[in-house]
C-alpha cells in the first residue's frame, strides 16, 4: 500500500476553503489539518477486487485523488491506523490500493481527511499549541499566535520548543526566540508572513474570493514536519513558512536530539504595508540560533538564488531523459555561514539558463512533478529573493515518508 505519513492538503479542499488572507478562519482550519481532519462522510457500500478497495457514498464526497482517508471504525478501522492513500474518484466513489484486503468489508463507518497528527495541548485564543514528534519520537511543541487585530498583516507567531507550561500555553525552552514564546499580540519578530498587505478585506474569504490575490494555497507536512506553499498577488513572487527535522552537530547544544528548522520572514510590524516579502526578510531558525542555506557569509541571503546551472538536465553522457538532480537542503550558521547539519523533508532545486522550467505566476505553483526513482509526487515551489526570474531560489517537497524505520 502506498505511504500516509506524509500528507497533502489544499487550500481549496471541501472542509477547509480558505485562502492566504482569511485570517479569521486560519485557528480552525490550522486544528483542521493538524489534529482534527475534515469532510466527514458515511460510505454505504464497499467492494473489493484483489488490492483495490472502493468506497461508494451515498452522494458526492467532496473527496480528491492525492489525499489521506481516514477510517474511523470497522475493518479496516485497525489496518495502517485506519489511514489509506486515495488513487482515484468520481462525484461519489473512492478508490485505494490495499495489500491483503479483507474480502468483506461492512458499510456504515465514516470516514475523514486524514490530519498530519499532532495532539492540540493548549488553545486560548489567539493561541493554540501543539505536541508532535522529532525524527527520534521525542516531544516537541508548536505554539503558534494568530493574528487578532483584524486590519494588519495575516501573520502567525511560531515557537518550536522541548518543553512548555500547558497552563499557561506558553514555551519554557531556554533554546528558543525569546519573544516568541508567550505572547499575544504581534509586533516586529520573527513570523510566518501570509499577506503583505494591512488589511481586513480578505479576513474571512473563501478560496474562489483569494484566488486572485494569493493564488493556490497547499501544506505538504506528517507528524514531524509541516510547510505552507503560499503565493501573493501585491509582492513579488512566492512563500513558504513552516519547520523541518534537522540532523546537526552536537555542537549546537542539542545533545543529540533532532531539532527542527524554522523558516519564515522578518518583515516588521504587521501594521504597516510589506511590498516586497522577499530577499533579506526570509530568516531562518534552530531554536534561537539563526542559520541560513545559502554558505555564503557575503550574502545577507537566507536562501542560494538565481540560475545555478547551465542548464535543466543532466547531460546526456549521465541521463538520456532530461533529469534535474535536487541537493539536500544544508544549514550554516548565520554568522560565519560555517556548516552546522541537514534539513530533512525538502531539498533545492538548481535550474539553467536555457529555459523556464518552472512557471512563476500567481497560482502557477506549486507545480507537480513526479520524482524518477521511485515515482512519488513532488511539489515544486519558489520564494523570491531578488527582482527577476534570476532572483528565485527553488524548493522541492517530496510526498514521501520523511522518516523510514526499518
Amino acid at each position: 500500500m502506498k505511504q500516509t505519513q506524509t500528507k497533502l492538503f489544499d487550500f481549496s479542499d471541501i472542509g477547509l476553503d480558505f485562502s492566504a488572507g482569511s485570517k479569521n478562519l486560519f485557528p480552525d482550519r490550522f486544528k483542521k489539518m493538524l489534529v482534527l481532519g475534515y469532510n466527514e462522510q458515511t460510505v454505504s457500500s464497499v467492494a473489493v477486487s484483489g488490492n483495490q478497495v472502493t468506497f461508494t457514498y451515498g452522494g458526492a464526497h467532496g473527496y480528491v485523488a492525492d489525499r489521506v482517508l481516514k477510517v474511523d471504525s470497522g475493518a479496516l478501522a485497525s489496518i495502517n491506523s485506519g489511514e489509506f492513500w486515495i488513487d482515484s474518484v468520481t462525484t461519489n466513489t473512492v478508490v485505494f490500493t490495499l495489500d491483503d484486503a479483507p474480502v468483506s468489508i461492512p458499510s456504515g463507518f465514516t470516514t475523514r481527511i486524514a490530519p498530519l497528527g499532532f495532539e492540540m495541548v493548549y488553545e486560548q485564543p489567539p493561541v493554540q499549541v501543539y505536541k508532535f514528534k522529532s525524527l527520534k519520537e521525542e516531544d516537541l511543541y508548536l505554539r503558534l499566535c494568530f493574528q487578532s487585530a483584524a486590519a494588519q498583516r495575516n501573520t502567525v507567531v511560531p515557537c518550536v520548543g522541548w518543553s512548555a507550561d500547558l497552563s499557561l500555553g506558553v514555551i519554557t525552552d531556554p533554546l528558543t526566540i525569546e519573544v516568541t514564546r508567550g505572547g499575544t499580540v504581534i509586533g516586529g519578530e520573527f513570523k510566518w508572513d501570509f499577506t503583505s498587505d494591512p488589511s481586513s478585506s480578505h479576513n474571512n474569504y473563501t478560496y474562489s474570493q483569494g484566488y486572485s490575490s494569493f493564488g493556490r494555497g497547499v501544506v505538504v507536512g506528517s507528524k514531524y514536519h509541516l510547510a505552507f506553499l503560499t503565493g501573493l498577488a501585491t509582492a513579488t513572487g512566492h512563500l513558504i513558512n513552516g519547520f523541518l527535522p534537522a540532523t546537526v552537530l552536537d555542537l549546537m547544544g542539542f545533545s543529540g536530539r533532532v531539532p527542527v528548522v524554522t523558516f519564515g520572514v522578518n518583515a516588521g510590524l504587521p501594521n504597516n504595508f510589506y511590498s516586497d516579502l522577499r530577499g533579506k526578510v526570509h530568516y531562518a531558525y534552530i531554536g534561537d540560533q539563526r542559520v541560513n542555506f545559502a554558505g555564503n557569509r557575503y550574502s545577507a541571503y537566507t536562501f542560494n538564488y538565481g540560475f545555478g546551472s547551465g542548464v535543466n538536465f543532466y547531460p546526456a553522457a549521465v541521463e538520456g531523459f532530461n533529469t534535474s538532480p535536487t541537493e539536500p537542503l544544508l544549514i550554516y550558521e548565520n554568522g560565519n555561514s560555517q556548516f552546522v547539519g541537514v534539513a530533512h523533508g525538502a531539498q533545492t532545486l538548481k535550474l539553467g539558463t536555457d529555459t523556464v522550467a518552472i512557471p512563476s505566476t500567481l497560482g502557477a505553483q506549486p507545480v507537480e512533478l513526479v520524482e524518477a526513482d521511485f515515482g512519488n509526487k513532488c511539489l515544486v515551489h519558489s520564494m523570491s529573493i531578488a527582482a527577476g526570474l534570476s532572483g528565485i531560489a527553488y524548493f522541492v517537497m517530496p510526498i514521501e515518508e520523511i522518516k523510514i524505520d526499518y
